[in-house]
């Protein structure tokens, strides 16, 4: 099953907003709100992360060494591409709804636990059972 990662910084104080926003948007996304222009947006972001990913020797080594890794041959990143550039929001909305499944959800928050776990509790997020890794 693919995974979905979503990464942020954001200060101690604010981490039950930010928390809120990001499942008030994953829950936008997965009732099949993603409209025409974000769709696009999306598409020329993936675009260009993957181009700019090959934009030294190194980047280029890389994926070569992932395709073989992966048993794909060097130019399936054309038919990557045109992938991308062939998403529309109905197909995004379509799939939407399976891609990112919450109740499934890894949730990792890092940072000063005690303030962390003040500001999800005075917002009604539910609780984790840390478990706090130290170094």
């Amino acid at each position: 099953a693919p995974s979905t990662w979503i990464v942020t910084d954001v200060q101690a104080d604010s981490t039950a907003a930010a928390l809120g926003e990001i499942l008030f948007e994953i829950e936008a996304i997965r009732s099949g709100d993603i409209s025409a222009a974000e769709a696009a947006k999306a598409a020329n972001t993936q675009t260009a992360d993957l181009v700019a990913s090959l934009a030294d020797p190194g980047g280029l080594i890389g994926l070569a060494l992932d395709q073989d890794d992966s048993g794909l041959p060097f130019d399936e990143l054309t038919t990557r591409l045109a992938a991308i550039e062939g998403l529309s929001a109905d197909s995004l909305n379509e799939a939407a709804p399976d891609c990112v499944a919450l109740d499934q959800a890894l949730i990792v928050l890092v940072g000063d636990k005690d303030l962390i776990l003040e500001q999800l509790a005075g917002a009604g997020l539910p609780l984790p059972a840390p478990e706090v890794v130290g170094y």
